[in-house]
């Protein structure tokens, strides 16, 4: 999936992976209620989960099926791809 981030999502990227050491460091039953959802959303945003995923129109192929001599998308073509 990071492929098709650009350098605009990295603080999002941050603040998701700041969010998780959090709730490792506070443990699952301590941790807020609402930092689960914040983290949801933010996985959501950046397509990590499957339903975020399949709303995008992505598709995650295995490595070498089918993509023999292609080259990676694009910004241009990563645009178009999140866009559906």
């Amino acid at each position: 999936m990071a492929v098709l981030w650009t350098d605009d999502d990295a603080p999002t990227v941050v603040r998701l992976i700041r969010l998780r050491a959090r709730i490792d460091s506070e443990g699952v039953t301590d941790a807020p209620v609402s930092l689960f959802s914040r983290v949801g959303q933010l996985e959501d945003r950046l397509a990590l989960n499957p339903r975020a995923r399949r709303q995008a129109g992505i598709v995650v192929v295995a490595t070498g099926a089918g993509r023999q001599g292609r080259r990676l998308p694009n910004s241009r073509e990563r645009e178009r791809l999140l866009r559906g």
